[in-house]
C-alpha cells in the first residue's frame, strides 16, 4: 500500500482517500492519504470535524442541497509551523506501526476502516512539511459536483476567491478557489464565496425547472 503523508497539491485531493488514524495519539489531525484506483466522484457524506472551519458551513449546506463535495482544504499557512511541527512528531511515532503490524484508520467520509500498511514508509520531516506548506500557503479549495444544467457558464471571480467551472471534467465539476494572504481574509472570503456560489446555483435550479 502506497501512504502518503507531505502536503498534496488541492487539485490533486480527490486521487486519494483521506484517512486519520485511530487508537493513537494524533493531536496534528494530520491526514494521511491513500491513492484511489480512480479519482474521487464526489460524496455526500463527511465527518464535519475533519472539514476545515471556513469550510464547515458551505460544505453542509451543498450536502443538504443533495451536492457532493471533493476532499477539500481551506488553506494553511506556513509561516504558522505549529501544527507542521506537531504533525512531523505524529507521524514519526506512527512509522514504526505502519511498517509492521500496520496503523489502523478511518476514511473520514464513508467511515471504513482500513490498515495503514508499507514497510518501505518513511514519516517526512518537519521540513518536508513547511516546504509543502510554503509552496501551497493561502491556497484553499473545494470541488462540488454538479448535474450539467446546474454548471456556470463562464468563471467568476471576487477579491482572492474563483469559482471555477472545470471545462470536459467527468462527472460535471465546479471548483472554488480561494488565494487569501492571512485567515480572517481567507475566512471572509470562504464566506463571500460561498454565498456566492450557493446562490448562483439556487438560481439556476429555478431557472431550470420552468423550462
Amino acid at each position: 500500500m502506497k501512504v502518503e503523508g507531505l502536503v498534496v497539491p488541492p487539485h490533486r485531493f480527490r486521487r486519494y482517500r483521506w484517512v486519520i488514524p485511530l487508537g493513537v495519539e494524533h493531536p496534528s489531525r494530520w491526514h494521511y492519504g491513500v491513492p484511489r484506483e480512480h479519482p474521487h466522484t464526489g460524496s455526500l457524506s463527511v465527518d464535519l470535524s475533519t472539514v476545515d472551519r471556513p469550510l464547515q458551513p458551505i460544505v453542509s449546506q451543498l450536502h443538504a442541497m443533495k451536492i457532493s463535495t471533493l476532499p477539500s482544504c481551506a488553506g494553511h499557512f506556513g509561516r504558522q509551523p505549529e501544527r507542521v511541527i506537531q504533525a512531523a512528531r505524529d507521524m514519526a511515532a506512527q512509522e514504526s506501526l505502519i511498517r509492521g503490524r500496520g496503523l489502523r484508520a478511518v476514511d473520514v467520509e464513508s467511515g471504513d476502516e482500513i490498515d495503514l500498511h508499507s514497510q518501505s514508509w518513511r514519516s517526512p520531516s518537519a521540513s518536508d512539511l513547511m516546504r509543502g506548506f510554503h509552496s501551497w500557503a493561502g491556497v484553499g479549495y473545494l470541488g462540488a459536483v454538479l448535474p450539467l444544467d446546474l454548471v456556470p457558464d463562464q468563471p467568476s471571480t471576487m477579491r482572492w476567491g474563483r469559482i471555477q467551472p472545470v471545462k470536459g471534467a467527468s462527472p460535471p465539476r465546479v471548483d472554488l478557489w480561494v488565494f487569501a494572504p492571512g485567515p480572517r481574509a481567507q475566512a471572509e472570503t470562504w464566506s463571500r464565496l460561498g454565498d456566492s456560489f450557493i446562490s448562483m446555483v439556487e438560481s439556476r435550479c429555478r431557472s431550470t425547472s420552468k423550462r
